[in-house]
């Protein structure tokens, strides 16, 4: 998380999220706003167990979105649909496979700065496997071999030891954050061997490689958007880090009320039980595990309109 530099800040899209998302753990831990309640931000902006409203400061973060939106709309995207267009899947496949592989001394730091002393040994693990036999890891070999992918970072290892989230914040050129991920971001990118081993120049050239390469894998995304574009990002964004730092559980929607939709399952689905509940029915067996390429991946504001969510005709996959 937080590593992607200079040319981050020049093509960044509006809902770049600071932690790590794939289009599988998305569509994974997505609860879409119904469009009837798209204006009742106030009413579902209490998160459970925080005790206040998380977006305090909606007015200054609408106007970031909307600026952040304008770079997406006008430089990352058409980069993205072009790239797309020209390069196989499989190629785009291995390349999420190299970056994720990248940020793996991240991903092991955090691992025993939270006390998961077996996942930083599966995480050491995965990055030996696939940095060799997985060529520089552009092949996920690891997983093959029964070593799961896992995703943390500082924003998450804050939330272990204590740390309140803090209001959620819209950054320029970054996209989608809290207090406690903002500084979490910083700490990862100092701690992220490419920040003091890779030149400036190289550091550039994969980060931006590495943005418009997800951007590209998003782009079949855009149509699940619903209602308000802002809020859609920002409930997403704070669903998904409820998810990863509580290891693949979530207790509750973090913005419905409980008794929203209370008897709505009747004459069709039982109601979910209170309490916590697993978002994905395996996520907890190898700690917190995360769908592949999920490397510091950012949530895009997607444009509903654009027609963009249809899948490739006859593109391979991987």
């Amino acid at each position: 998380m937080g590593y992607r530099g200079l040319l981050l800040l020049l093509c960044l899209f509006a809902g770049t999220a600071a932690a790590d998302v794939s289009v599988e753990s998305i569509m994974t831990i997505v609860d879409p706003v119904p469009p009837s309640m798209a204006g009742e931000e106030e009413r579902r902006a209490v998160r459970p167990g925080e005790g206040k409203d998380p977006d305090p400061w909606q007015g200054f973060n609408r106007a970031v979105y909307r600026f952040n939106d304008t770079l997406d709309r006008y430089a990352l995207k058409p980069a993205a649909k072009g790239y797309r267009s020209v390069t196989p899947r499989r190629m785009r496949t291995a390349f999420t496979h190299f970056f994720t592989n990248l940020r793996a001394p991240v991903i092991v730091l955090n691992d025993l700065l939270q006390g998961k002393v077996r996942n930083a040994g599966n995480d050491t693990a995965r990055f030996v496997v696939n940095s060799t036999a997985g060529i520089a890891g552009f092949f996920d070999v690891a997983t093959s071999f029964g070593l799961a992918q896992n995703d943390e970072d500082f924003g998450q290892t804050l939330a272990v030891w204590g740390m309140p989230r803090g209001p959620y914040i819209v950054l320029p050129f970054l996209g989608p954050s809290t207090i406690r991920d903002t500084a979490g971001r910083g700490v990862d990118t100092y701690a992220n061997p490419r920040t003091h081993h890779v030149s400036t120049e190289a550091n550039l050239a994969l980060t931006g490689a590495d943005t418009v390469n997800f951007r590209a894998n998003l782009l079949e995304m855009e149509d699940i958007v619903q209602g308000d574009r802002y809020l859609f990002v920002r409930d997403l964004y704070l669903q998904h880090r409820e998810f990863a730092i509580k290891d693949g559980k979530v207790e509750s929607d973090p913005f419905l009320d409980d008794d929203e939709f209370e008897g709505e399952g009747e004459g069709g689905a039982e109601a979910a039980p209170s309490g916590e509940q697993e978002a994905v029915p395996d996520a907890g067996a190898a700690g917190n595990a995360a769908p592949e390429g999920a490397a510091d991946r950012p949530v895009p504001a997607a444009d509903p309109a654009s027609g963009e969510g249809e899948q490739e005709a006859g593109e391979d996959t991987f």
